[in-house]
């Protein structure tokens, strides 16, 4: 009996041995897990950015960025210095534009105010968990949080905004699963060859696109009402919230397009007018010169669109200076310089 458990225990270590030493495996490789969840560049290949951090590219293009103790992109800034949260998915992780053209680098340059780029790939509501999680277990405390979503990831927002995840613990549940994330080994096979993404002739260029349809995103006053709540929820701790919805390339171009329209952000734009949410809306002027906004071999938005979402942060801002803790925030010159 004794050595028939001695097996059982040493079949169960191995086995944990062959999962961890997979899902290193994956995270070498660039996948979420382990240390990777969040879906967060951190530094890699840096032979190739030197102390930038990691190598990122579109098309033949590579660009650089650097990041923090999170895995974030940015500054590694002491809790007790960021003003503003930057929370969204990869428009606001901007992997389209080097470190310089960064929101967060942009806003420290410029006005010398610290923000954490909390901007994460992928779906769900990790950005905004991973937010939570650093304000709830972090004790950060920003006077402002700006909250970005794509047209087609309203629909994540259908569940509560308050949610909390713990990295640690989701790394430890993936850690001690049978689940290899198979997309990411196809993924490897599929860069290999050359993208083969949709696209339609606008103005004698090929304007890429990530669907090709326009996104149908169902029960939007649920989602309004989730926003509201958090926004609330955030304000009674001191936090002001405003939200941002991108149009897809495929509403933005529109008038382009022989596609049907489900008019998803426009039609919560038109709900939220009527409500108390705190809206950056950026559909007008998306729409009426996309061209201008976003990239043509790539279905993000380009410099002009960051600048431009950048410039609707600041009028809030600074008509609200004294809100702002700048005296109590250290002036070091812990910033990025470029090569």
């Amino acid at each position: 009996m004794k050595i028939f458990i001695t097996k059982i225990f040493k079949f169960f270590l191995l086995l944990l041995l062959i999962i961890t030493l997979l899902k290193i495996f994956e995270f070498k490789i660039g996948f979420q897990l382990p240390k990777n969840k969040y879906n967060t560049q951190f530094k890699q290949n840096s032979k190739w950015c030197e102390h930038r951090g990691s190598l990122i590219g579109r098309d033949t293009t590579q660009l650089c960025y650097i990041s923090n103790r999170f895995g974030l992109r940015g500054n590694n800034w002491d809790k007790e210095e960021v003003e503003i949260f930057f929370v969204g998915d990869s428009y606001t992780k901007m992997m389209n534009v080097d470190q310089n053209n960064s929101i967060e680098q942009m806003f420290y340059d410029t006005h010398r105010i610290k923000c954490f780029n909390i901007g994460i790939s992928g779906g769900r509501l990790k950005p905004l968990k991973f937010a939570n999680y650093l304000i709830n277990e972090h004790d950060f405390s920003p006077k402002y949080m700006f909250i970005e979503v794509v047209e087609r990831g309203l629909q994540q927002y259908s569940e509560s905004l308050s949610q909390s995840s713990n990295p640690i613990k989701e790394i430890f549940l993936s850690l001690f699963s049978l689940r290899l994330n198979m997309n990411s080994f196809l993924n490897i096979i599929k860069s290999k060859k050359p993208p083969s993404f949709p696209y339609v002739m606008v103005n004698n260029k090929k304007q890429y696109f990530y669907e090709f349809r326009s996104p149908r995103i169902i029960g939007l006053r649920n989602i309004l009402k989730n926003m509201l709540n958090y926004q609330e929820k955030m304000k009674n701790r001191g936090v002001i919230v405003y939200y941002t919805i991108i149009p897809e390339p495929e509403t933005a171009f529109k008038n382009y397009l022989n596609i049907k329209q489900y008019d998803s952000a426009l039609n919560f734009e038109k709900l939220a007018k009527n409500s108390n949410l705190n809206l950056i809306s950026l559909y007008d002027k998306f729409c009426e010169n996309p061209q201008k906004f976003y990239l043509n071999d790539d279905s993000h938005w380009n410099l002009n669109g960051i600048k431009y979402y950048m410039q609707k942060v600041e009028e809030i801002i600074f008509k609200r200076p004294k809100q702002l803790r700048l005296d109590a925030v250290s002036r070091k010159t812990q910033h990025y310089v470029g090569t």
